[in-house]
């Protein structure tokens, strides 16, 4: 049952006769339909087998979605998503400014600069954390995530997207010439994703589509 040992073996198997992205979604089906039988025999007669079916059901459709991410990722570098219209805060900006800021602007992430340089980010959820823990006055400095990595504009968006999902940060800046051009959010990258996946679905799909697409989110 994907994805565990057998599965990955099943996977394997599958991908000598179709890529990657369709070996793991059949693997996943797979593993999902036994682990339901895990499930309803666990409900009659064991209890923990029915909590492994589930663990195993879900398990599946999160690495089946990772691989298929990956995938359309990895033809798209940063430059095709960057975002040129971003939001920031000074390090002499209080939390009290960081709250107003996020009040006005649909953003929920944003830099933190100092004399132009970038040298963290905060988020919504630091903000509220830090407006309960150290109040209105305190400044952004302090609550702030100094964990910055920076890109450019060449960075394939695939390491990009899994690094974002696992960092404290949803934005990371993008340099040029050693330049702040822009960010890149993790929305706009799930956005990629959804427009893509949609787009491949499409009966008038073709490769035609493709190059259109890259020029448009261009």
């Amino acid at each position: 049952a994907f994805p565990m040992d057998g599965g990955r073996v099943f996977r394997a198997i599958l991908s000598f006769f179709t890529d990657r992205v369709k070996a793991t979604t059949i693997a996943a089906r797979t593993g999902q339909i036994i682990s339901s039988g895990f499930f309803l025999i666990g409900i009659i007669y064991n209890p923990i087998l029915a909590i492994v079916g589930i663990f195993i059901f879900m398990m599946a459709q999160v690495e089946s979605d990772y691989v298929k991410s990956k995938s359309i990722l990895h033809d798209y570098p940063v430059s095709d998503v960057v975002m040129k219209k971003y939001f920031s805060l000074d390090v002499f900006n209080t939390i009290d400014d960081a709250v107003k800021l996020l009040l006005d602007v649909q953003a929920t992430d944003f830099l933190v600069t100092e004399k132009g340089n970038v040298i963290g980010t905060l988020n919504r959820n630091g903000i509220i954390h830090a407006l309960a823990e150290k109040g209105k006055d305190s400044y952004v400095v302090s609550a702030m995530n100094t964990k910055v990595k920076f890109l450019s504009l060449q960075t394939p968006l695939d390491k990009v997207f899994f690094h974002l999902k696992s960092n404290e940060s949803s934005i990371l800046p993008v340099l040029h010439n050693n330049e702040l051009i822009g960010i890149v959010d993790v929305n706009n990258i799930l956005e990629l994703i959804m427009v893509k996946s949609a787009a491949e679905k499409s009966p008038t799909y073709s490769k035609i589509d493709t190059i259109k697409f890259q020029e448009a989110i261009v």
